[in-house]
């Protein structure tokens, strides 16, 4: 009986130190976690960005060119700087466009709440069509947008 009172003490004081241990060992991962970010916090506000970019030349970079020409169903030519002032909704799309298709109405319903406005300028451009086929395409969606041809070769690497 007496071993089973000393079994149960001995018992009682490893769970006692073996709760001590743990907390030790929390507190110590507690703490050094805290210096840590101590640290780092330090370190951050220390940091500085270096001014290297104040004493470089600054590059000058070119004006990209984005005028181009293109042509209105009779084959007049413009000039997209004709437009310079005005907000230009430039689209090129073909009539062979699955998604070019699906947007024309939703563009033909915002080129009939802002036509009025002279600040404003539609130029619908299709790259591979033909006038004829354009005409056809507008006749029959109902249209009145002003489309234009335009060959690749006038588009500036800028667009």
């Amino acid at each position: 009986m007496a071993q089973m009172g000393a079994t149960r003490k001995w018992a009682t004081n490893l769970r006692k130190w073996s709760v001590l241990v743990v907390v030790v060992v929390l507190l110590a991962v507690i703490t050094v976690l805290a210096v840590f970010r101590l640290l780092e916090a330090k370190i951050a506000r220390s940091f500085k960005p270096s001014a290297i970019g104040q004493t470089l030349p600054r590059a000058q970079t070119p004006k990209a060119n984005f005028n181009f020409t293109y042509h209105s169903l009779n084959g007049a030519p413009h000039d997209l700087s004709e437009l310079k002032g005005k907000v230009a909704f430039l689209n090129f799309w073909d009539t062979w466009c699955i998604r070019c298709v699906a947007e024309m109405p939703t563009i033909q319903q915002l080129y009939n709440t802002l036509e009025k406005d002279p600040s404003i300028a539609f130029v619908m451009t299709s790259r591979l069509d033909t006038p004829a086929r354009m005409r056809l395409y507008a006749k029959y969606g109902h249209y009145n947008l002003s489309f234009y041809t335009v060959n690749d070769s006038d588009i500036p690497s800028a667009i």
